[in-house]
């Protein structure tokens, strides 16, 4: 599934849609709509995309015109040709490079959420994401699952004494 994030422009916020492959993270693709706007084809595309590793940012290229994308139906072509005099062909070129520059910093943002600065290791929040997906996982197979923590390198004691913070 997708998530609506927000693609600084010079005239504003505009609409995208961010789909994460399975890891959170991996290699960017900016996938530009059709001239039917962010149909369901482009839904179905970017979700393949991202279910093969990548991380896909879709921009609303029509936002300037208060269109998402053409509602399907009989007369979907006629009213995709009727938005296309009337996009402003200058800024949308402008607004597809705004949304690749923000698609470029995406991957290192979404790394740096779910890992520790200074190990590089998953942070609590992502470890709990992914923890709790291999609990469901086991459940849904009915599978045994096990958990093994080990204290590698000696901070236990001051973690217990001091908090997480100091550990």
């Amino acid at each position: 599934t997708a998530s609506r994030v927000d693609v600084p422009t010079t005239a504003g916020d505009m609409p995208a849609h961010l789909w994460l492959p399975e890891a959170n993270s991996g290699p960017g693709i900016l996938l530009l709509q059709e001239i039917f706007g962010i149909s369901r084809y482009v839904e179905q595309r970017a979700a393949d995309l991202a279910g093969l590793g990548y991380v896909v940012l879709a921009p609303e290229i029509f936002w300037r015109l208060g269109v998402s994308r053409v509602p399907e139906g009989p007369d979907m072509l006629e009213e995709a040709m009727a938005l296309l005099p009337r996009l402003d062909w200058d800024a949308a070129v402008d607004d597809a490079a705004a949304a690749l520059v923000s698609g470029r910093h995406l991957g290192e943002l979404r790394f740096l959420a779910d890992h520790d600065p200074l190990t590089r290791l998953l942070n609590r929040r992502a470890f709990v994401t992914r923890l709790e997906g291999e609990v469901a996982r086991a459940v849904r197979y009915h599978r045994t699952f096990r958990l093994v923590v080990a204290d590698l390198d000696g901070r236990k004691q001051p973690t217990d004494r001091s908090g997480h913070a100091s550990g």
